[in-house]
């Protein structure tokens, strides 16, 4: 907005326009052409909203709601919010559904939190859409039932919701209200993926590299959607692409970038990294030979849990590669990693009559 076109909205104002106080309210609120000022936002918005302007009513719920411009106050920001939305201001009807859902303001009501969501569902509301299928799915103010929650994420995500792009790709993956149908899982996937949603990208590698046919143009998208959510900071998609890279899957084996993203990972914590890093210390593939490095990633991996890990950890230490020989160590991760089921130690410990 231009600095005569603002004059020309305050001189409206100034006249009674409460369509113009409102405007005038969000220029203060935003700071736009004049200095911010949430004093002057919430005396125009209160002013708009005392004349019938629904955008000013809803505004000041919210003013009051943060308190900015006037003292915090759940109870007169819902106030404000069920009086726009009783007289059909929509943002508002999504407001109160979201407060009855966590109770701010009023007490907490699921019946009448899905009330309201539906309200703004119907009215093309994505994010309302979305709300009203998490309803169904978990049975919050509506009797549970996974095909109307699939139904309504499916509308959400076809009016460009990301979130409920990424559920449609899920339920599709699992069948969930919906036949399985990994094809169609996979474009959902990659379109939440587009709008920079990580786990769609690592979930659509998935669907590529596992669950559809395993020829070269899946295996490729599988290693481009692992390496886009690997980038975006996805852990495990880190071991994903390593592990491509070291295999030749999907791209050209280069042990150099396998090192780059296990590294990666594993300082990050990812345990699966950690284990591969470890193997990669072993045996030398992509960087120098050090058995010291390999005992102390596997160990890293071992504690977190990983049965593989604690496996190669049990034979480092019973031979003492990297590491001062230990059998009753070596028997320890053996039987750590037996309880979680690894054959390997299983049959490591058989052979020592354990």
């Amino acid at each position: 907005m231009e600095r005569e076109e603002f004059e020309a909205l305050l001189e409206r104002a100034e006249a009674g326009d409460a369509g113009a106080q409102a405007k005038i309210g969000f220029c203060y609120f935003t700071g736009d052409v004049v200095e911010q000022n949430d004093d002057k936002a919430f005396q125009w918005f209160e002013q708009a909203a005392s004349m019938g302007d629904l955008r000013g009513l809803f505004s000041l719920g919210a003013m009051y709601e943060d308190g900015r411009g006037v003292e915090q106050d759940d109870g007169k920001a819902f106030e404000c919010y069920i009086r726009a939305a009783g007289e059909g201001f929509v943002a508002a009807w999504e407001k109160l559904a979201y407060l009855y859902y966590i109770g701010k303001g009023t007490e907490r009501n699921y019946a009448k939190s899905f009330e309201w969501y539906l309200k703004a569902a119907e009215r093309e509301n994505a994010q309302a859409q979305f709300n009203v299928g998490h309803c169904y799915r978990y049975g919050e103010g509506v009797p549970k039932d996974d095909k109307k929650a699939t139904e309504w994420e499916l509308k959400a995500a076809e009016s460009g919701y990301v979130p409920a792009m990424h559920n449609t790709g899920n339920n599709y993956f699992n069948g969930l209200g919906v036949e399985t149908d990994f094809e169609e899982a996979s474009k959902w996937y990659e379109r939440a993926a587009a709008k920079g949603e990580i786990n769609a990208s690592y979930n659509a590698g998935i669907c590529y590299y596992n669950k559809l046919e395993r020829n070269q143009g899946n295996l490729a998208r599988a290693f481009r959607c692992f390496l886009q959510a690997a980038k975006g900071g996805h852990l495990h998609a880190c071991f994903r692409v390593g592990n491509c890279y070291q295999n030749g899957v999907g791209t050209e084996q280069n042990y150099e970038e396998m090192i780059f993203w296990y590294q990666k990972g594993a300082e990050a914590g990812e345990k699966q990294c950690q284990l591969a890093l470890g193997i990669a210390y072993n045996m030398g593939w992509g960087i120098e030979k050090n058995m010291q490095k390999a005992v102390e990633w596997t160990a890293k991996s071992a504690e977190q849990g990983l049965a593989e890990a604690m496996d190669n950890l049990g034979l480092y230490y019973y031979n003492g590669y990297g590491v001062k020989k230990d059998d009753e160590t070596a028997i320890y991760w053996w039987k750590k990693a037996a309880e979680l089921g690894n054959q390997s130690a299983l049959r490591h410990l058989q052979k020592l009559g354990l």
